[in-house]
Parts: structure tokens; sequence; C-alpha cells
């Protein structure tokens, strides 16, 4: 196993954390570099993600927080964890970069439900998140990231609803309003896209 992912840097100007990750895309190593908002709990990753996703962080809270995100620690192994995936993925000869993430974020979410036994919706958007962070820095367009979000949400919808928990309340997702919201939204994304 290659790990190339555990070259990075990080420095906080102006409550942005600059974060660099390197990783082997189609057999060339590639450096991710990307600016993410941060507050004195960490990082807040939800620039691609669709508002009616936002979810409440701790019930205890007693608000909803319209923040994904995570502790800078957390953050910084989960890119790197990322990054190796991506250097490691079973694509990793394809000259289709498309692959290679689609199979390094499947990965990702896989380990996650293989050590915790079930992935809560706020983690999949986190790691959703970051996985949309690595695609910006590779030049892909804001606007086609965004796009795509509930495309790469739907995925782990229709393929682990027995691992996919509420955040709130840990019942099965597909069992409550957010699944509908998570269809629709992906159902909207597809017209665009001219896949219906």
């Amino acid at each position: 196993m290659l790990l190339l992912g555990i070259e990075q840097h990080k420095i906080v100007i102006n409550n942005m954390a600059q974060f660099s990750f390197t990783a082997v895309v189609c057999n060339n190593k590639k450096i991710f570099s990307f600016d993410v908002p941060t507050n004195e709990q960490g990082v807040i990753t939800n620039r691609f993600c669709p508002k009616s996703f936002l979810v409440p962080q701790n019930e205890l809270y007693g608000v909803i927080t319209p923040i994904n995100g995570e502790t800078v620690l957390e953050f910084e192994q989960d890119c790197r964890n990322l990054a190796n995936a991506i250097t490691n993925s079973i694509y990793k000869d394809s000259n289709n970069k498309w692959e290679i993430y689609m199979d390094a974020l499947a990965c990702l979410v896989t380990a996650h439900v293989n050590q915790h036994g079930r992935l809560i919706f706020s983690d999949l958007l986190t790691y959703i998140d970051i996985f949309s962070y690595f695609l910006f820095a590779d030049g892909i367009d804001e606007d086609n990231i965004k796009t795509n979000y509930p495309r790469f949400t739907y995925q782990f919808l229709i393929k682990m609803p027995n691992y996919l928990k509420d955040s709130a309340t840990l019942q099965p997702l597909t069992n409550t309003n957010m699944a509908s919201i998570i269809k629709e939204l992906n159902y909207k994304a597809e017209i665009k896209l001219g896949i219906k």
C-alpha cells in the first residue's frame, strides 16, 4: 500500500485553514490544495452541501446548526485517508479519475462503517464535503460539484440502507423525510445533467 497522502501542510489565516494533501491520480502525483473556513470548534465543511441536507451537529445544542464539520485533527485525518484511498484505488492504473475518486470515497465510507457498524448522516455529509474539496482542488467547477452532491449522497442511501442512520434519532435514514429530500434533489440533479 502506497501512502502518499501523509504529505500535508496546514496554515490558518483569518479563520481560513489552508490544507494541502498529495495523492497519485492516473499514475501522476497530484497535490490537492484548498482553503476551509474554521471556527473555535474546528473546520466548517459545508461549502458544497445543499442547504436542505444540513443537520443538527449535537442534539444537546437544542438548535439546528447549519454547519457540517469536525475538528481540525479529524478533518486532517479524513483528508489523509481519502488521499491514501485515491492513491491505492483499485482503479489506480485507470486513466479515468472519476472511477478513482468515486472508489476512494466508497473506501472511506466503507472503512467508517466497518469501524463503527453504522454511518450517521452528518458523518456521510462530512465525507462528501471532504471529497468535494478534493474535486474542487482538482479543478472541478463548483457548480458541477454542487449539482452532483445529491447524486453522491443518493448513492450511499441506496447502497447502504441498513447502515446509514439519521443523525438525531439513529433510525435508518430511509425511514425519514431526509430520504425523500435526497431522492428529490438527486432526481433534479439528473434532469439538470441530462441523465433523466
